[in-house]
């Protein structure tokens, strides 16, 4: 008899010391994010070769570039042909070329005689400026001549001075002749054709990748350049397009709304590198397999107190986590913790802080098992809550690389990336996953293939 009293005093004391506590669960409830783009530049560089120029102005300027049939002024009429192509060179914004050209002349004073045949090449310079409305301001100089054969005028003792002649040529036809030059020039080189079609094409989504459904879409909003510039042989525009970037996963094309096309702000320098957002999800079931891999199994004890963790479930509510912990033991039931989603960029994982009992789960632990409340149980789950970032960084790097460098998706356009630097910028919760706004930086260009089409 005593014996079996001592029995059911020990099953009674057990089952007085297992508390049952039955909190209430914090609501699922989303707090809409608030996320910001940042935006950066992509490079749109226009590079136009001289050799091309000089071909274009060369097939222009053909025949008979300038005649003056009138004695006016001058007492001179002048006929001027292109004896043969010229060459152009470019230093900084100055496009210098030589005019080899065939002359008629006939003198007012020697009328009863023929026409006078002489060549001569004619040097000028091209000053050039891109302005705000694309138009390409020009202006041309004659900077000098020199005889290719010279012209002989003389009747008995009486000479035409062959530099008077070559100065009352030059400065009657020079006009003229830099107007065409110009024209032809301008014609050619249409930088507004080429940033037009640019800016149209960069408004729509890009298909970058169809087996995992990966678009760049942009909403460009500025359109910068720096002074024009000539090197090697080529005039250079430097172009920066001000855009917000993000790499999206959607079986849908991504919504789109063109904008007017804007007037060109001139810098000094442009500023450099290229940034994107891409959003990633990482789904609440794919958390939990985490969180219970990590904790399911796992006991915590308090002096002659002890719970079990059997089962951990993660879910959102605003913008923290809810933890629902089952236990087992001392305290049976369900416990609540709250805490905020946290990027560690030393360690390249997303942890929980300031991670603490749900108020209602606080209220009744004091009651019932107050122990919880004051030994290390939370920070055990604070630190086995880790998820792991690196592998997953690695692929989008690795993604968004091959899918950005040499990228051939819109005809006529080439993307050519180097991203540098990937990084987590924002997290939110949504009702069934994590998501994490992924920070991409680097350098982008976009090149327009055929530049001569585009500006035909």
């Amino acid at each position: 008899m005593h014996r079996n009293t001592i029995f059911y005093l020990i099953i009674f004391l057990v089952i007085a010391s297992c508390k049952v506590i039955k909190p209430t669960a914090p609501p699922v409830k989303i707090k809409p994010p608030v996320i910001e783009l940042k935006p950066s530049f992509i490079s749109l560089p226009i590079e136009i070769d001289i050799k091309n120029v000089e071909t274009m102005v060369n097939k222009e300027l053909q025949g008979l570039l300038y005649e003056d049939n009138s004695f006016a002024d001058d007492d001179l009429k002048v006929k001027a042909w292109k004896k043969e192509n010229f060459t152009i060179s470019i230093k900084g914004n100055e496009l210098y070329y030589r005019i080899p050209l065939k002359l008629s002349i006939i003198y007012k004073k020697f009328i009863e005689f023929p026409e006078v045949s002489a060549e001569i090449a004619v040097k000028f310079k091209t000053q050039f400026v891109l302005n705000n409305d694309w138009s390409l301001g020009t202006k041309t100089n004659a900077l000098g001549y020199e005889w290719i054969s010279t012209p002989v005028i003389k009747v008995g003792s009486f000479e035409i001075p062959i530099k008077s002649l070559a100065d009352i040529v030059l400065l009657s036809s020079k006009n003229m002749i830099a107007k065409e030059v110009d024209a032809s020039i301008k014609s050619y080189v249409n930088v507004r054709s080429y940033a037009e079609e640019a800016w149209a094409m960069l408004h729509k989504p890009i298909h970058l990748n169809k087996d995992f459904n990966l678009w760049l879409k942009m909403v460009p909003t500025e359109l910068i350049a720096v002074p024009v510039m000539g090197l090697n042989n080529k005039v250079n525009i430097a172009v920066a397009i001000k855009s917000v970037n993000e790499l999206l996963m959607t079986k849908e094309i991504p919504h789109y709304t063109e904008k007017k096309f804007p007037d060109l702000k001139i810098a000094k320098s442009l500023e450099p590198g290229f940034s994107m957002n891409l959003n990633i999800g990482i789904p609440f079931t794919q958390l939990n397999e985490i969180a219970n891999k990590e904790l399911t199994g796992k006991t915590f004890e308090s002096g002659m107190k002890k719970v079990e963790i059997k089962r951990i479930n993660v879910y959102g509510s605003e913008d923290s986590f809810v933890i629902d912990v089952t236990l087992d033991g001392s305290v049976k039931g369900d416990v609540y913790l709250k805490g905020k989603p946290f990027y560690d960029k030393e360690n390249n994982i997303i942890s929980i802080k300031e991670l603490s009992f749900d108020l209602d789960t606080k209220n009744k632990l004091i009651k019932a098992a107050n122990w919880l409340l004051h030994g290390g149980f939370v920070k055990m789950i604070e630190n086995r809550m880790k998820i792991p970032l690196s592998e997953k960084i690695g692929e989008i790097k690795k993604l968004a690389q091959e899918n950005l460098s040499e990228n051939r998706s819109v005809k006529g356009l080439v993307l050519k990336s180097d991203l540098k630097n990937i990084e987590i910028d924002q997290l939110y919760i949504t009702s069934d996953e994590l998501r994490a706004v992924v920070f991409i930086e680097g350098k982008l260009a976009f090149i327009v293939e055929d530049l001569m089409k585009i500006s035909e």
